[in-house]
């Protein structure tokens, strides 16, 4: 109901008059403090005076977005308006008092400006207008500025030392100007007595300011900015002043010109028509607007340019350039409405005595009619509100016709969704303006019921929003004027309809224009049966989320007499045939929990209905159909309890659906797609109903079963291993179906060479599998999928949703069979739970392998809860803890969603068996950790504690996290996980800070051709010999060398290769005299580096070797026979990323000074 809070024909509200004084009462409290300092400081300390002078734009763009801030709500910047537009009038003023418009003044003007504007855009005009001066001193100098900043010429008066003058945005400029004129041509005063350009003694017929001023806007109606609308006001003030009659006939002869060349297309350069019609016709409809608005019904000037203007503007409504100009057609509708009320107010209804008067009050009425199934809503809507304004000043039986004349040609058969629109919207302006006689509610009461539930479908969509809104907007308006006693008959057909509409539209205006107009009814009639009730629990929020307003609203407000049949009615007829999928779907569910306010009814009602609507050729509505069958019938189910919830008839009609659309071939094709996710939730519900089949039937619902399983969409895959898991459940073993097809059918589809459908809903489907055949068949059941869990040897067929499938069935196997059973698989279940925890696979998804972990992590707390770890033999309690251990690794790797998992479910493990699987060192330090700092990676920090010599299995998968987490691109958590690190060894005693070392370097070496791990080793040893004591231990620093050695032979890793000789530059650095030896390895390496060919990383070895040479001993370096100089010389002159020949004798010189032959 977004049109009831419109002000004049949709603009934007320009701070009226009658809101000014409650709008000042606005203290400067309302400003947020930080913005009243800002506002302070811009107009103290003369901080705007030196924007101005320096074009500051940077600072206007902060008082943009400052003063954007109150769009919402401008009246909060009341304030600071009088200080500060009355400061940006003055320095205006300032500027041009003199009037020599020097281009530096100008300039400062038209910065000025941009803020005056910005102001305005924000506030309004008018509100704006009251702080402008408007003495009349200021009358010539604004008038004159007004031409010149227009015209421009003052650009070519500065010299070329600005060349960026002739650049400089003026609209703003322009705008401001014309505004503040709208203001001084109100002054009381004839323009003969102000224009100081007037010779004594010489008769004037228009006063040469004020000609200055029209050509000034007539020039501007032109534009395509906001100064148009602007230079509208302005004419509309200044030719309505009662000196300018010669001038306001002037203004229209050249108007009747502009409009002959339009009719006549006189003009030969289709580009010229083109501005025409797009831009100045605009601008003189707007223009005369504006004068229609302003002007005297007294005046008889005005009174016969609005009868003679009537037909120009209908004229240009029905041209062919107007036709796809939406902004002209309202403008044209805007003006003879105005215009039209100045020939109906002349004088009560003495116009009814002119003949010619009646026939322009009568063509216009009918244009504004027309107007009213227009294409574009702002005509609509400008019609509806000439309607309205119109019929308030016609006598009774005028209204009434116009009533009639709407209601006809709403209800005709051409009418579109625009007649709907454009006639409910002329409705409630009727309304709101108390115009519709007592006995006209009865004929609009059907419409506005009609009008609440209008959809028209257009192919894959619909239209008729606008219209339910609209309709919304009319019974709000009735509300709000008609009486209780006139509204009696019309409140038990509203409620239901209004309420209806609140929960059930698709569009969450609507909704809310509903409520809103049901609160209005309920406030004001205050009839509405329980409407006190319902508004507690409806309300223009409660709806606002669809799915919320269908599953929790509507079900409460159906509970109260009167609403839920007609409740049950629209979802039946209405939603569940609607052309949107989701939609259709959640009515389902609506309509099922409308089932227990009164279960008779849809047994009776409901159920045969949709029944009778599953073979329906139409898509919608047997999707509809099928998708409420599955959500009814167990809920009628579960209420009634007994075996004859349902006749006989009626369960062989249900069980006789799916056979039927199988037949029909309706389960095949684009529609045959739409309806797999029904058919499966229905075998689902009739299987859990226990509706009797025959064999065909059985097998019809196997074979639909299977087909969905194999689908490719994992939602469908969802929905049919349920409804499998039911009907075998309930149906198996038949004579036309046993236990061992099924079991070897689903078998045979996790084999590899099968294509991915069927092996994902395979693995899937065991995990809701029936207990009685998975005790039968658990052998075989965890023998085809344990296997299933491990990476295939063949790339080409592997799938990670496979896998991901049969990690989450395990548990859901191994839950259901007995407990020394169980425990005998689990030895092999965690085998395949500790591959999944080291399943890292890539593609172009990403870390796929991360779905597989987090999978994994699942599943082993599932399976420790249900079989706790005291009851293992000692090898399955070693994996178990194996398990865990790899646990906190995850829990501290790189992907947030598996990192928050792990982590819940290392503490949860940790809680319950720290003892059994040796957790309790590392439940010491997270026991007080959040899931959520997991999640954000700020447990680490605790994790990393739980390092140490005595618990060495758990150290290293704890260090692989780290290393694995340093070397991820999110730079927060990999500065998060180092800095951990770094503190911890900082921290720890040197015999742990050693042997955290030994482990980094032990996985790095295990992963010397691991891109994975090899990079992040690199990085992580790095961050160690940078900040921490092992920078000082010898035998890493040999170690971490020889790795590099062997990690950069032969590789074309670039980032390795740039990792490597970061970290070689800092072990370089680190030795102060260039190395134990004159050949020391690390430099040797480093130098090495300088030699592939990769320009990239020569030049980062180069700098990296510079860098470090800069922290050497001079002194002890040149003992050490290496030759510092020199050796800088050359890393500083030589184009290290430059071509090989360059390089190449230059990396021979330099190995040289170094004190070491490259041969």
């Amino acid at each position: 109901m977004a049109a009831l809070v419109g002000d004049d024909d949709g603009e934007k509200n320009q701070g009226n008059v009658h809101d000014d004084e409650s709008m000042c009462c606005t203290t400067r409290t309302n400003l947020s403090r930080q913005h009243d300092e800002y506002f302070d400081h811009v107009l103290s300390q003369g901080r705007l005076e030196e924007a101005m002078e320096a074009f500051d734009m940077a600072f206007f763009s902060h008082f943009d977005r400052v003063v954007s801030m109150y769009q919402e709500q401008p009246q909060l910047l009341d304030p600071i308006l009088e200080g500060f537009v009355g400061r940006l009038a003055s320095i205006m003023m300032d500027r041009v008092s003199s009037m020599k418009y020097d281009a530096d003044d100008m300039l400062k003007v038209v910065y000025v400006s941009k803020f005056l504007w910005k102001l305005a855009s924000v506030r309004g005009y008018k509100t704006i207008l009251r702080f402008m001066p408007c003495e009349v001193y200021c009358v010539e100098p604004v008038f004159h500025l007004s031409q010149v900043v227009t015209g421009g010429a003052w650009k070519s008066s500065k010299d070329n030392s600005c060349e960026e003058v002739a650049d400089v945005s003026t609209w703003e400029c322009e705008y401001v100007c014309l505004m503040w004129s709208s203001q001084l041509a109100l002054v009381p005063f004839k323009f003969d007595i102000i224009d100081s350009s007037m010779n004594v003694g010489q008769a004037y017929d228009i006063a040469p300011l004020a000609q200055t001023l029209i050509d000034v806007c007539k020039d501007q109606l032109k534009s395509a900015s906001a100064t148009r609308n602007m230079a509208a006001v302005c004419l509309g003030r200044l030719l309505t002043r009662p000196d300018m009659t010669k001038a306001l006939m002037d203004f229209a002869t050249w108007c009747r010109d502009v409009l002959h060349d339009v009719s006549e297309n006189s003009s030969s350069d289709a580009r010229d028509r083109y501005r025409v019609l797009s831009f100045l016709l605009p601008g003189i409809i707007l223009t005369w607007s504006t004068l229609f608005k302003i002007g005297r019904v007294q005046d008889e000037g005005i009174h016969a340019l609005a009868a003679e203007f009537i037909p120009h503007g209908m004229r240009v409504f029905e041209s062919e350039g107007a036709k796809s100009n939406p902004l002209l057609r309202k403008l044209c509708i805007k003006m003879t409405q105005r215009a039209v009320l100045l020939c109906v107010t002349d004088g009560k209804d003495a116009w009814l005595a002119d003949e010619g008067t009646r026939d322009t009050v009568e063509m216009s009425i009918d244009a504004l009619i027309t107007a009213l199934d227009d294409q574009d809503t702002i005509v609509r809507w400008s019609g509806a509100k000439g309607v309205g304004r119109v019929s308030s000043k016609l006598p009774s039986s005028f209204v009434n016709q116009v009533i009639d004349w709407i209601l006809e040609q709403m209800h005709s058969v051409l009418a579109t969704e625009n007649s709907w629109h454009g006639g409910c919207l002329a409705l409630a302006e009727l309304t709101r303006r108390d115009l519709i006689p007592r006995s006209k509610v009865s004929e609009i009461i059907p419409v506005v019921e009609k009008g609440l539930e209008f959809e028209i479908r257009r192919g894959y969509t619909s239209v008729g929003a606008n219209v339910r809104d609209a309709a919304a907007y009319v019974c709000w308006a009735l509300a709000r004027t008609q009486s209780k006693e006139e509204m009696r008959g019309a409140v038990l057909k509203l409620a239901p309809i209004l309420m209806t509409t609140a929960c059930y539209d698709r569009e969450v205006n609507c909704r809310r224009a509903a409520a809103a107009a049901f609160q209005e009814c309920v406030g004001r009639l205050g009839e509405f049966p329980h409407g006190i009730d319902i508004l507690t629990i409806a309300d223009y929020f409660t709806v606002s989320l669809r799915k919320a307003a269908y599953i929790d609203v509507a079900p409460q407000v159906a509970a109260f007499p009167g609403y839920h049949v007609h409740f049950a009615r629209h979802l039946l007829e209405k939603k569940l045939r609607h052309w949107e999928k989701s939609i259709r779907e959640l009515a389902a569910q609506a309509l099922a929990s409308l089932v227990h306010i009164d279960v008779d009814y849809h047994c009776i009602e409901s159920v045969p209905r949709l029944i009778q609507s599953c073979p329906s050729t139409v898509l919608d509505e047997r999707h509809g159909a099928v998708a409420a069958l599955a959500c009814v019938i167990p809920q009628i189910y579960r209420i009634k309890n007994r075996k004859d919830w349902i006749d006989v008839r009626e369960q062989k009609q249900l069980a006789d659906i799916i056979p039927t659309l199988v037949n029909a071939g309706l389960t095949k094709g684009v529609g045959g797609e739409t309806m797999r996710g029904a058919l499966c939730r229905l075998i689902a519900s009739l299987s859990q109903m226990q509706i009797p089949m025959n064999d065909d039937q059985i097998i019809c619902l196997y074979d639909m079963c299977r087909e969905n399983l194999s689908h490719p969409s994992e939602d469908i895959q969802l929905e049919a291993s349920a409804a499998l898991s039911s009907f075998l459940d309930r149906h198996i073993p038949r004579d036309c179906l046993d236990e061992d097809r099924v079991l070897t059918d689903l078998i045979h589809n996790l084999r590899p060479d099968l294509h991915f459908g069927a092996r994902r809903g395979s693995a899937m489907v065991f995990g809701k599998f029936p207990s009685r055949l998975i005790k039968q068949y658990q052998n075989d059941i965890l023998n085809a999928l344990i296997p299933t869990v491990h990476p295939e040897e063949q790339i080409a067929v592997r799938d990670v949703e496979t896998r991901v499938n049969a990690i989450q069935s395990l548990p859901h196997v191994l839950s259901v069979m007995d407990t020394s059973d169980a425990l005998a698989w689990l030895g092999n279940v965690f085998d395949a739970l500790l591959a999944a925890l080291d399943d890292y696979s890539t593609d172009n998804r990403g870390d796929i392998g991360s779905w597989c972990r987090d999978a994994a992590v699942r599943a082993a707390t599932h399976i420790f809860e249900n079989h706790p770890p005291k009851y293992y033999d000692p090898s399955t309690l070693d994996k178990a803890r194996h398990i865990a251990y790899k646990t906190a690794r995850v829990s501290i790797e790189r992907i947030s969603k598996v990192r928050q998992t792990a982590g819940s479910c290392l503490k949860q493990s940790a809680e319950r068996y720290a003892d059994e699987l040796q957790l309790q060192c590392i439940y010491d330090t997270i026991k007080s950790t959040k899931d959520a700092d997991f999640q954000e990676g700020k447990a680490v920090a605790q994790v990393v504690q739980a390092i140490s010599p005595s618990h060495s299995q758990l150290s290293k998968e704890i260090v692989s996290g780290l290393v694995y987490s340093i070397g991820g691109l999110d730079a927060a958590l990999q500065e998060m996980t180092a800095s951990s690190l770094v503190n911890f060894i900082n921290n720890c005693d040197e015999e742990t800070a050693v042997y955290c070392g030994e482990i980094i370097l032990d996985l790095w070496e295990t992963n010397l051709k691991n891109t994975r791990l090899s990079v992040p080793s690199i990085l992580t040893v790095d961050h160690l010999l940078s900040n921490s004591p092992l920078m000082y231990h010898d035998d890493i620093i040999v170690r971490s060398v020889s790795l590099i050695q062997n990690a950069t032979l032969g590789t074309g890793d670039v980032g390795k290769l740039c990792s490597a000789a970061a970290l070689l530059g800092t072990i370089v650095g680190n030795d102060t005299g260039g190395g134990t030896t004159p050949d020391a390895p690390a430099i040797r390496v480093l130098v090495s580096l300088m030699g592939k060919k990769y320009p990239k990383v020569r030049k980062m070895a180069a700098e990296q070797l510079y860098t470090a040479m800069l922290m050497w001993d001079e002194e002890t370096a040149s003992g050490s026979g290496i030759l510092f100089d020199k050796a800088q010389t050359i890393l500083m002159d030589t184009a290290w990323d430059g071509p090989a020949a360059v390089v190449r004798p230059a990396r021979e010189r330099l190995a040289a000074s170094l004190g070491f032959s490259l041969q």
